[in-house]
């Protein structure tokens, strides 16, 4: 079996989209499938390195990312709709396939997908409403449904989270949209301390991930005595004579590996960005068992809600997380058994295995 992994917003060997697109590739060819990953045309050298290392075909396919700027204005229509008709044609050049993968499907990409000329089924996994990176992402998605529809294409379309499925759903007609396994592997903590030691910082880290607030954060959590453990892949943080105290990560090939080292994971995200939209740093933690520091009103406090495993800050500011980490670390005991039993319950449903077995179902 061949498949092709699509992902306009593969770029460089960091976030979601590389770490979702690698493991995948992994795991397909670990089950037989012939994989082609095909990415972002500006892609840094080392993402295809990566790739052809795992023994599966790189392509740089796409000439528009999905974080380039979209201005609608009064022809906002006719720019969206060649915007998808120049990824139309860039599908039609990706080698012969069995099954299109889309691990972040966007509203472009759906709209592309469905005036492809005889396009193989596609399976697509949708991590916000249409409307998170265009303007008319709504109008693009509701079309791209329609199109589906009519020309009778093979499609699953699944949701990384209920609500954002039932969010999505307004959008997609009759195309229904489906809850799918979250595709995240690795091992989960087994064993606790008393107190909790060491602190942890992961994922892309950029304003929305609160970078501005982590240095204080760390200072005030040096003087408190905890180790950190720093993802940091493009090393935009820098620690003055933290000695060992701080391990840096630049890159991170088994993220859950590096979180179960820790003792608590803490995700200063930005509140406005994330109340409709998981985090991925977040579900990472709650399969690795290890207790969380969230924001509330997000929707990955309102998942952890009663699960014992996280505690909430209100402001999102450096007094705001650090009163929320001294409250879990106050009942670090009770906390480590709610995330030791949430883990549990997570691969119950979820992980990368269960993902790749229902991608290799029949589309009916």
């Amino acid at each position: 079996m061949k498949i092709s992994i699509l992902d306009h917003g593969l770029a460089a060997k960091t976030g979601h989209h590389y770490d979702y697109c690698h493991s995948l590739a992994i795991h397909l060819i670990e089950s037989g499938v012939s994989v082609n990953v095909c990415g972002f045309q500006g892609a840094r050298p080392e993402v295809g390195s990566a790739f052809r290392d795992l023994g599966c075909k790189f392509t740089p396919a796409f000439s528009r990312s999905p974080y380039a700027a979209f201005m609608p204005g009064a022809s906002g229509h006719r720019t969206l709709d060649a915007i998808a008709r120049r990824a139309s044609r860039e599908m039609e050049r990706i080698a012969g396939a069995d099954l299109w993968l889309f691990p972040t499907l966007t509203a472009d990409h759906l709209l592309a997908f469905a005036q492809t000329r005889n396009p193989p089924g596609m399976v697509g996994m949708v991590h916000t409403g249409p409307h998170a990176l265009h303007a008319l992402g709504g109008r693009a998605w509701a079309l791209g449904c329609e199109k589906v529809l009519q020309r009778g294409l093979k499609a699953r379309i699944g949701a990384i989270d209920p609500l954002v499925r039932d969010l999505v759903q307004t959008y997609s007609q009759d195309l229904p949209i489906v809850n799918l396994p979250i595709p995240t592997h690795g091992p989960s903590r087994t064993s606790y301390r008393d107190r909790p030691r060491t602190i942890g910082f992961f994922g892309h880290q950029r304003q929305e991930r609160g970078i501005a607030l982590i240095p204080e954060l760390s200072r005030h959590l040096l003087g408190l005595g905890y180790e950190l453990v720093v993802h940091d892949t493009r090393q935009q943080l820098h620690f003055e004579d933290a000695g060992d105290t701080v391990q840096l990560r630049a890159f991170a090939s088994d993220l859950r590996a590096e979180m179960v080292s820790c003792d608590i994971v803490v995700c200063p995200m930005d509140r406005a960005n994330y109340t409709q939209r998981l985090s991925g740093i977040a579900y990472s933690a709650l399969a690795s068992g290890v207790p969380a520091v969230l924001p509330a009103g997000t929707l990955s406090a309102m998942r952890t809600l009663g699960l014992g495993s996280s505690c909430n800050y209100v402001e999102h500011t450096v007094d705001g997380i650090l009163g929320a980490i001294q409250r879990l670390a106050g009942n670090y005991p009770a906390y480590a058994q709610g995330a030791e039993r949430d883990a549990a319950l997570f691969r119950q449903q979820h992980g990368i295995e269960k993902f790749v077995q229902r991608l290799l179902e029949p589309i009916p």
